[in-house]
């Protein structure tokens, strides 16, 4: 039976969470995972269901989903996501049109960035979601081409209507699945860089302390 040994190093926000290596005798075994380290105090929280992270927090490699262990980069996925909030009201610009709703929302959204690991699971179903977006724009941009040729041809044709109206349809439910094909997202934002995140599984909740959301700002 060959000799293991597993260290694991903790470091603060900003740089590496932590770095897990192995070192087995032999070389042909499967690396071994070990639970998740301690976390020290201050680094991360929740509060319920969500979890809290300042801007720039690199997250542990479990998956946060449903908390199995991820392999370190290279051979696992773990990578920098762009988060940003923006407050309901900027929403209310859209009722003077879209240009406003744009300029609402890039005057008063907040951009932040947390790295994190992904498993198997939570990862295929993000790949299948963002591949069904990507399929249902690609008909709709489609339609868009067969109904000017439709037109051309059949200017009296009824089906011209009907496939028009697919169109938006198959473009906002494309946008739906891009949106939802994110495994964490944003639910709330405090001063000095706290983002409030949903997505994220009781059981890799539960190793974090508790906090209220609005007592970090």
């Amino acid at each position: 039976m060959g000799l293991s040994i597993t260290a694991t190093i903790l470091y603060l926000p900003g740089d590496l969470f932590h770095l897990m290596s192995s070192f087995d005798a032999n070389p042909y075994t499967t690396p071994a995972f070990t639970s998740p380290p301690p976390i020290i105090p201050g680094t991360i929280f929740r509060e319920g269901k969500f979890l809290i992270v300042r801007n720039g927090t690199v997250l542990p490699d479990f998956c946060p989903v449903n908390a199995e262990p991820v392999a370190p980069a290279p051979n696992g996925y773990r990578k920098p996501r762009p988060i940003a909030w923006a407050p309901p009201w900027v929403f209310l610009g859209l009722l003077m049109g879209l240009l406003p709703l744009i300029i609402f929302m890039l005057v008063a959204q907040k951009r932040g960035q947390v790295t994190y690991a992904l498993g198997p699971v939570a990862k295929k179903r993000m790949r299948n979601r963002r591949l069904t977006g990507t399929v249902l724009l690609l008909l709709a941009i489609g339609l868009i081409f067969g109904v000017i040729q439709l037109a051309s041809r059949y200017p009296d044709s009824s089906a011209t209507g009907v496939i028009g109206l697919l169109i938006p349809v198959l473009f906002i439910t494309s946008m739906v699945f891009f949106i939802i094909s994110q495994p964490i997202t944003v639910a709330g934002y405090q001063k000095e860089g706290w983002f409030k995140l949903k997505g994220c599984g009781p059981e890799f909740l539960n190793r974090f302390q508790e906090v209220n959301f609005k007592s970090l700002s």
